[in-house]
């Protein structure tokens, strides 16, 4: 069983849990980190069959209304949302729906937020709620923000 050093508390390494084997049925190798429990060998396996199940891009709404609107909040928002609140500013290159399609958000203006790559991913990790609040688009009464632009 494999134990890899973690952080460093009271001058003491922590051990970290082991990783778990992978989910497929007889593989004996461990998963990898953001690999949904499956082994380097077999995450591939498993991405392509999620793409194929989910359907294509204009099935899930990424329709020409949705293209006019990427463009509009590049256009007039070209920095990364995230970035900015970090102090850096980087190129946004990607739009992010904050109520996503699958949970009844839209393609309006209102509902995508430009961001650089790397911030899409965390945006898309653990770490997107709280992305959420440190741009100020969430309070505790629910939304009270657009991630920067507001027209339509």
């Amino acid at each position: 069983m494999r134990v890899e050093v973690g952080f460093c508390f009271g001058g003491e390494h922590m051990p970290m849990k082991p990783m778990s084997p992978c989910r497929m049925p007889g593989c004996p190798n461990l998963q990898v980190p953001g690999g949904r429990g499956y082994c380097k060998e077999h995450i591939k396996a498993y991405r392509k069959d999620e793409d194929k199940r989910r359907g294509s891009a204009h099935r899930r709404g990424y329709n020409k209304q949705y293209e006019r609107a990427r463009a509009y909040v590049l256009k007039h928002e070209p920095l990364c949302v995230v970035c900015k609140t970090e102090g850096r500013l980087t190129p946004a290159t990607l739009t992010h729906h904050v109520e996503h399609l699958a949970d009844g958000g839209s393609n309006r203006t209102d509902n995508l937020m430009p961001l650089c790559e790397r911030c899409h991913g965390r945006m898309h990790s653990f770490e997107g709620p709280e992305l959420l609040k440190q741009i100020g688009f969430f309070s505790s009464e629910g939304c009270t923000g657009t991630g920067g632009v507001t027209s339509r």
